[in-house]
């Protein structure tokens, strides 16, 4: 027990030695494993990414209402901008992709009938 003690007393005055050399982060997950310091709320630190499967993150609805206000002309960018979601999060949503597709799908019908429309005019 005594090699023990030594040993742990050897390295606390290194820990000691080099504790402000260590990354933040490093440092408060020391004082917390030792229970100096409260574990943060984890509920906090989950992601509006971070959900179960199945659910519908809190930003697509309003994605959607923005693309159809725009009438499909709003850019991925400038939606996941406004919503403060990543543009990335927002163009990888099955749902997302999905939504889009059909609106523009039903944009491009649009724009075929009336050219139609016009050819069978002249």
């Amino acid at each position: 027990m005594d090699y023990d003690r030594r040993r742990l007393r050897e390295d606390l005055e290194q820990l000691v030695r080099k504790w402000e050399f260590l990354p933040r982060r490093t440092r408060e997950s020391i004082l917390m494993v030792a229970g100096l310091r409260k574990l943060p709320n984890v509920k906090n630190l989950a992601s509006n990414w971070l959900r179960a499967r199945g659910s519908t993150p809190d930003w697509l609805v309003n994605a959607l209402t923005l693309l159809k206000d725009s009438k499909g002309y709003m850019p991925d960018r400038e939606i996941s901008r406004r919503l403060g979601v990543a543009n990335s999060t927002l163009v990888r949503s099955r749902a997302y992709q999905h939504a889009r597709k059909t609106y523009l799908q039903e944009l491009k019908k649009i724009v075929k009938k009336r050219s139609r429309k016009k050819s069978s005019k002249e």
